[in-house]
């Protein structure tokens, strides 16, 4: 469908206007939209609007530099065509201004002084309000078309056949996150070109983009003008789409919830279900899970938004955090970071440490171990996934945890450590397991605490008189590592 504007060719063709004479070239004059008309004299000032037809008889040009002055100022101001009239029949358009016309495709018309200028006007404004009457005709027909394919049970593909049947033009439709949802060619490639922005109740919620020779950015802008003729419709596709998608979402997120918590059973009626949702059960998989740090409702619907919108692996919220389920292939470091960024630009506030799983097919063991490595990720602040290599030590030392005796011994090992400081901000304590962390190398526990390395070693030396034995002694500050790493586990 043309944007029905009126044009430059159909100016001329006006019979009500003979003689006018087309004095420099540029585009052809039937893809010269004038969408506005006025008579303007010099100086141009901001009268000028974009596409506009302009009428003058340039008696304030006094000489060829002011002459050019003022046809410069038009056609950056974006005039359509410039109509001049000169009383004086000798009178004629300076050669340098017919150069810049020229050099800069603004048409110049030199019309007969006989003709009136408001004629011109009437005639004019009566051609542009027809040819946008005739325009909106065929647009409500057109946006007729298609309300009756929606309501006929039409797809979103054939509602952008018929668009671009009317644009000749190919169309793309996204969804908010950019993935396409419908198109009339290959979505690939750079040749697409965004014509709007589709919007409900104030959030974007797609986009339909076109491509093809005539997809210039003069044709998008004067189809724009046309927006809601073809928003409407296309958004109750979108509305029929996303409660669809929200519907499958919330069906495959019940269901690796069930199947990581245990609640599902893995059977082959399950595993059909599973299949019809997009997810196949039964291939090795690593879990990825980040544990619950006192999320409210709002960080929750953030983080469960990343989840749907940025990775495609099987995801959910559960009771405990929330998972996911990648191909052994996938590197979780990148899924972690990805989710990270996703959900922290909605949701600041949103603390997430991830552990991760082996390979495996049992989703309800795999989620347990990536949960513990997340869970102990949380209680030592990890920066970092925990990978099972992580978890060893406290999957040695766990069955300690609820023994009272443990308990006792270490508070008594640790008493000293601990009054210290009470005072002192906890500085022995992490600077023991830093050292400790950094397998004994003072220079390393230095920067990665960072202390000076003499501030550090004044640290270890107090640590070592409240204790009374030397951190050399390796059974002893073995069994100084264990209290105080259990002491962490233990949320003491």
């Amino acid at each position: 469908m043309e944007n029905a504007l009126f044009t430059l060719a159909e100016l001329l063709a006006m019979p009500q206007f003979p003689g006018q004479v087309l004095l420099t070239g540029g585009p052809p004059p039937e893809e010269v939209p004038i969408r506005h008309v006025s008579v303007i004299e010099p100086p141009a000032d901001d009268f000028v609007r974009p596409e506009e037809l302009v009428l003058t008889t340039a008696l304030g040009c006094a000489d060829a530099a002011g002459f050019l002055t003022f046809i410069a100022d038009l056609q950056r101001a974006g005039a359509a065509a410039v109509c001049l009239s000169f009383e004086d029949p000798r009178r004629r358009v300076p050669e340098e201004v017919l150069a810049f016309a020229r050099a800069r495709a603004l048409p110049l018309v030199l019309l007969p002084w006989e003709l009136r200028f408001a004629d011109i006007v009437e005639n004019v404004l009566d051609r542009i309000r027809t040819a946008r009457e005739q325009a909106a005709a065929r647009w409500e027909s057109f946006q007729s078309r298609l309300l009756s394919l929606y309501l006929s049970g039409g797809t979103l593909g054939q509602a952008l056949g018929l668009l671009a049947g009317e644009t000749w033009c190919d169309a793309l439709l996204t969804d908010r996150a950019g993935r396409a949802l419908a198109s009339t060619a290959p979505a690939q490639g750079d040749g697409w070109k965004l014509l709007l922005p589709l919007r409900a109740q104030g959030r974007e919620v797609g986009a339909l983009f076109l491509s093809g020779g005539r997809a210039t950015p003069e044709y998008l802008d004067g189809l724009s003008a046309w927006a809601p003729y073809i928003l409407t419709p296309l958004l109750l596709w979108l509305d029929r789409a996303e409660l669809r998608s929200a519907a499958q979402d919330q069906l495959r997120e019940e269901l690796v919830r069930g199947l990581a918590e245990g609640a599902i059973p893995d059977t082959a009626e399950n595993r059909a279900r599973a299949q019809l949702l997009g997810l196949r059960l039964g291939q090795p998989a690593v879990c990825l899970a980040a544990a619950d740090e006192g999320w409210d409702d709002a960080l929750r619907e953030a983080l469960r938004a990343a989840l749907h919108t940025r990775v495609s692996a099987p995801a959910a919220l559960t009771g405990r955090g929330a998972v996911l389920f990648l191909s052994p292939d996938e590197p979780p470091e990148r899924t972690a970071e990805v989710l990270r960024a996703a959900a922290a630009a909605h949701a600041p506030a949103l603390r997430l440490h991830w552990g991760c799983s082996g390979s495996g097919r049992d989703w309800a063991s795999l989620y347990e171990e990536a949960m513990l490595a997340a869970d102990l990720c949380r209680r030592e602040d990890g920066a970092r996934i925990y990978l099972p290599a992580d978890t060893q030590l406290f999957r040695i030392l766990r069955p300690c945890l609820g023994s009272g005796g443990s308990r006792s011994m270490r508070e008594r090992l640790l008493a000293p450590l601990r009054d210290y400081d009470r005072g002192h901000g906890g500085e022995l304590e992490t600077a023991l397991l830093g050292l400790f962390d950094c397998g004994g190398n003072v220079s390393e526990t230095a920067r990665a605490l960072h202390l000076h390395r003499q501030a550090l070693r004044y640290r270890l030396q107090k640590a070592e008189e409240l204790l009374g034995f030397p951190l050399s002694d390796h059974r002893r500050a073995l069994a100084l590592e264990l209290a105080l790493r259990l002491g962490r586990l233990d949320g003491e």
